[in-house]
């Protein structure tokens, strides 16, 4: 054990380095990544410590919640990161000579080491700064030492499970479907927490105490109150926990290790293309060439296909509907006029449709070779992209006319969305000229060059800021033309006439833009793409 420590670990350490050094984005997100995980370790160390003197209710209120966040942080951080971690990757160590708990060993060691393991010590520190007065208090220490195990055995536990689904289609939608409901879950409790009472706290603490983290923290709430056995027998149980956890990672890993990978060729005899897919693609035609269609119909059936594809539309879909649905109940409840705002809900796919020319970036050369013109690319992948734009707002629409009972505004706002897809299409379009970065469609769940080196959140966070100002202030006319018809008669139809035309002529002007900052960069853009992404 002591021989793989500088081993394992300084194999981390050099991948965080190489992270650091690839390029100009992977700096900016270690350094963000680290400054990340430093300051939120120092503010949850310093609450440990002050409210410590701030009396047993406090204890109570601090510790169990601050123990769950942790294990949160561990277990879901790379769930809701689409499967991406940090960790080292074990089919990489396949081919070495290590036994089965020298690999279970080194794979701990590695992932121990980090932005944040660093976080979680730091934080953790507080607690036994905060708590540790006398020696019979030595039992804080056995329980941030456990929480620490307890979140390891289980976040490793889970990563490899991803990895065993992520073999067959029907585990990977699963994976899909749990990472977006875990995502919306945590993001609305996060939402709502700022306006939970005291009473509630305390009923929510109630329940966390039988939970794993919740019991640990329970565990140095019991120390401070000088109930040591009660205290101890918490700890014993969780560590039994975390040591069955482990036993079962590791096992699973060998598991993982021994079963066939690679890529599987499958032979479709039926390739015939459906009348929906079909009429679609001779709009493609019509608007952007004779290869338009099918760009559009492979970018079709990606959708359709590809976990990372549907998982951007299911994740845009469950945070959408209840962003907006929260927001209206901040603003007033669901009034009559509340469906105007289901276009919000949009927000959360324009991530997708500004990322265009990176998305699928290995295979951007065979298209450009094959002959087909980027203006057919731009227009078939833009066509393919609409359901990230419009699937989110139409069920948004549709559940808050529910609940406000308002079927004339359905309609109208339904007419809306179906013809506006335009305007945010064309301004993606654009911004995918102008900042594209790589997206793999990998379905390994351990990947630390992507997740180190690739481009930091705030370059994706800047890029679709500015994307949603150009997109609001490009849609105020169509929202005047909106607010004209509302009493005309036969309004809903001029406003659908007038949104489709806008909208169309916006993202041709896109595609025009797009092509042309394109041409600038040549072959350079697509030659640093395929080989980020062949990297990667």
């Amino acid at each position: 054990m002591s021989s793989l420590l500088p081993v394992f670990g300084g194999l981390k350490l050099r991948l965080l380095r190489h992270g650091f050094r690839s390029s100009k984005r992977g700096r900016i997100a270690t350094v963000v990544m680290l400054v990340a995980s430093v300051g939120g370790g120092f503010a949850a160390a310093t609450s440990f410590v002050n409210d410590r003197a701030d009396g047993p209710v406090a204890w109570s209120r601090s510790l169990i919640p601050g123990f769950t966040v942790i294990f949160l942080a561990w277990v879901f951080g790379p769930l809701l990161l689409g499967g991406i971690d940090d960790a080292l990757d074990p089919r990489r160590l396949a081919l070495l000579p290590l036994r089965r708990y020298e690999l279970s060993s080194g794979l701990a060691i590695g992932a121990l080491v980090g932005f944040l393991p660093l976080g979680t010590l730091i934080a953790l520190g507080g607690v036994v700064v905060g708590y540790v007065h006398r020696w019979t208090d030595l039992l804080v220490v056995l329980a941030c030492a456990t929480q620490i195990a307890l979140s390891f055995s289980l976040s490793r536990l889970l990563a490899v499970e991803l990895a065993h689904a992520s073999s067959s289609r029907r585990g990977r939608d699963i994976a899909v479907v749990a990472a977006s409901g875990t995502a919306a879950v945590l993001w609305l409790a996060t939402q709502g927490i700022g306006s939970v009472s005291d009473t509630a706290v305390d009923t929510i603490n109630r329940a966390l105490r039988w939970t794993p983290p919740g019991m640990l923290g329970q565990a140095v709430v019991d120390v401070a109150h000088r109930r040591s056995v009660s205290a101890f027998a918490r700890i014993a149980m969780v560590g039994a926990v975390a040591v069955c956890a482990y036993v079962l990672w590791s096992r699973r890993v060998q598991t993982l290790l021994t079963r066939p990978t690679g890529v599987r060729l499958i032979v479709h005899a039926d390739i015939a293309v459906p009348r929906t897919l079909r009429l679609l693609a001779r709009v493609a035609i019509r608007l952007g060439g004779p290869l338009a269609g099918a760009v559009f119909v492979k970018e079709a059936r990606y959708l359709l296909r590809s976990p990372a594809r549907r998982s951007a539309l299911v994740v845009s879909t469950v945070m959408g509907v209840p962003f907006v649905a929260l927001q209206v109940l901040r603003s007033g409840g669901f009034q009559p006029g509340c469906v105007r705002y289901a276009p919000a809900a949009l927000l959360f796919g324009l991530g997708s449709v500004n990322n265009l020319i990176g998305a699928d970036a290995t295979s951007l050369w065979l298209e450009l070779t094959s002959g087909a013109r980027l203006r057919e690319l731009l227009v078939g992948r833009g066509l393919a992209a609409v359901p990230y734009l419009v699937v989110p707002s139409f069920l948004t629409a549709s559940v808050l006319a529910v609940f406000s009972r308002s079927a004339t505004s359905l309609s109208t706002m339904l007419c809306l969305v179906l013809a506006g897809w335009g305007i945010p299409l064309g301004v993606g379009t654009y911004l995918s000229a102008r900042a594209p970065f790589p997206q793999s469609d990998d379905q390994n769940p351990f990947s630390n060059t992507r997740a180190v080196g690739g481009p930091s959140a705030f370059v994706v966070l800047a890029v679709a800021g500015l994307g949603t100002v150009v997109v609001a202030v490009l849609a105020l006319p169509v929202a005047w033309v909106a607010w004209k018809a509302r009493s005309i008669v036969g309004g809903t139809v001029l406003l659908t006439l007038v949104a489709a035309t806008y909208g169309t002529c916006v993202w041709l002007g896109g595609v025009r833009l797009a092509v042309r900052r394109v041409e600038r960069r040549g072959i350079d853009l697509v030659s640093s793409l395929s080989t980020r992404q062949a990297v990667s």
